[in-house]
């Protein structure tokens, strides 16, 4: 690997996107809880870019079909999540 990092982009819907991922900081909902256990493997700039890219990836798929947020749905993956052994 030559280099380990995230690169510099100028895009203003990218730059929109970590906006609405650096707000995930401190917040206790199922995002802010993604956000803070990448932020202790990768580090604060790449935890918020993988944070914006889950965000950007739920857009799609809910205008599509038309959904709203539904908490219940994180619910249930952190229970999965919680389940498997070695995880945390």
């Amino acid at each position: 690997m030559l280099w380990k990092g995230t690169r510099k982009v100028i895009n203003q819907a990218g730059h929109l996107f970590r906006l609405a991922a650096s707000g995930l900081h401190g917040n206790r909902t199922p995002l802010g809880n993604y956000l803070c256990r990448t932020k202790a493997k990768l580090g604060l700039a790449a935890a918020t870019t993988a944070a914006a890219h889950k965000i950007r990836g739920y857009l799609p798929y809910h205008r599509k079909n038309q959904l709203e947020y539904d908490e219940a749905i994180w619910a249930t993956r952190d229970a999965k999540r919680k389940e498997i052994p070695g995880q945390a």
